[in-house]
Order: structure tokens, then C-alpha cells, then sequence
């Protein structure tokens, strides 16, 4: 799939979109128009994001435990809240392991720190040595 051609014609449609809706509107329909296109330019950037995201290098590993109660997939990669990731977990509504994207969270338990995967597609999951994570560079 060739994504720089999909994000160059995304970028010139959100640039046209934007043109057309930069009067100020005449009447209320052109007013509800004007918020409904302004929707539809905030969709494309998100989707432009999210190839641009999805077009980054994919580093893939199994995680685990270091000194300082953190994970991490290598030595050079240690998580921490908000540290977005992906992860490879069951999906019931798939019926089977998949990749999924979020982000890593904490909790405070039992007097103990414990870090979580905070699901975007799904239900959350705590970190445990040996579960299977990517990150993009």
C-alpha cells in the first residue's frame, strides 16, 4: 500500500476542505454545513496521523522486569506511564491473540507499583515478563 501517496491526497482534499469553509457563513444551514465539514477536516488529520504513526518502524520484543520495577524490551527502550505501545493479547471478540494499541499506565496496590497496558481496542491487561509488545521508532 503506497501510504505517502494516500497522505499526499488526504493532505490536498483537508487543504481544499479548509479553503471552502474559511467565509463566514450567511445563513444557519451554511453555518450546520461549515461545523459539519470542520468535523470531517478534524477525521482527516486523524487519519493522517494514524498513517503516519502506522508508517513508522516496528520494534518487537518480549518484556520484562527490570531492577526498578519498570519493563522494558531492551535497554534502551523502558516504559513508563503514557509510553505508547502495542501488544499482542486476546481478543474475545476475535476469539484469538491480536495486536492491539495503547499506552502504558500505573497503579498504586497493595503498597506495590503496577504497571498496566491501557487497551485502546480492548480490556486492559497488567504487564508480566515474557508478554509480547511493539513499539514504533
Amino acid at each position: 500500500m503506497d501510504k505517502r501517496a494516500i497522505l499526499t491526497k488526504l493532505n490536498y482534499m483537508r487543504m481544499d476542505l479548509e479553503k471552502l469553509v474559511e467565509e463566514d457563513p450567511a445563513t444557519w444551514e451554511d453555518k450546520k454545513v461549515q461545523s459539519r465539514v470542520g468535523w470531517l477536516v478534524e477525521k482527516i488529520e486523524d487519519i493522517e496521523h494514524d498513517i503516519k504513526y502506522y508508517s513508522k518502524k516496528s520494534k518487537q520484543g518480549k518484556i520484562y522486569k527490570q531492577s526498578d520495577g519498570r519493563f522494558a524490551i531492551d535497554e534502551d527502550n523502558y516504559f513508563t506511564c503514557g509510553y505508547p505501545l502495542e501488544m499482542f493479547v486476546y481478543d474475545s471478540f476475535e476469539g484469538e491473540k491480536v495486536w492491539c494499541e495503547g499506552r502504558v499506565e500505573g497503579r498504586f496496590e497493595n503498597g506495590e507499583s503496577i504497571y498496566y497496558f491501557l487497551n485502546k481496542d480492548g480490556d486492559n491487561k497488567d504487564l508480566e515478563e515474557g508478554d509480547l509488545v511493539r513499539i514504533r521508532e
